[in-house]
């Protein structure tokens, strides 16, 4: 319930401003947000999920956060854009009952240090984003990441990768 209210309460705050305000109150939600973070006040965190995000870390926005019984670790110096979608919950298949949507579950979420996410990237359960990755805009990303890997596309694969031999990104 704190954080519904925290929610509402946050939007009335100018949206660029007060951040370490705005990174006090999330953290007596109980989420653990590092010094530096920069949450735009339109952002959403919603469910009861374990949210962590490291130092200097920006959110855009409208960026909803969404989980249930599951861990969210957000790195150090990520760049998440406007309208991102980061959910960890989903649902088994359910051929033989009422509805396709059968139990639910929560799967973590990894988002690694330097990470950038294009503007309205979705963001689904059970993935891992290596460090220093880059998501294109309007990607939606449903398995890990490499780190030094740009991804986009629906479903998100590798378009670049960074060569450390000759230290430019090269087509993959």
């Amino acid at each position: 319930m704190i954080k519904f209210f925290l929610n509402s309460f946050i939007r009335i705050i100018p949206y660029t401003r007060l951040y370490r305000f705005k990174r006090w109150l999330w953290t007596l939600a109980g989420f653990k947000i590092h010094k530096g973070v920069r949450i735009v006040s339109t952002a959403n965190f919603v469910g009861n999920m374990d949210l962590e995000i490291g130092e200097n870390t920006f959110i855009g926005h409208g960026t909803i956060i969404m989980g249930g019984e599951s861990k969210i670790l957000i790195g150090r110096n990520c760049d998440i854009s406007s309208w991102v979608t980061i959910i960890s919950g989903t649902h088994d298949l359910d051929t033989t009952g009422e509805r396709m949507a059968g139990d639910s579950r929560s799967l973590d979420i990894t988002i690694e240090d330097g990470v950038w996410i294009g503007v309205r990237t979705v963001i689904l359960g059970g993935v891992t984003i290596g460090k220093m990755s880059m998501i294109a805009a309007g990607s939606v990303v449903n398995k890990n990441v490499p780190a030094y890997t740009m991804v986009g596309g629906v479903p998100a694969r590798p378009i670049k990768k960074y060569d450390f031999a000759i230290e430019q990104w090269t087509k993959c």
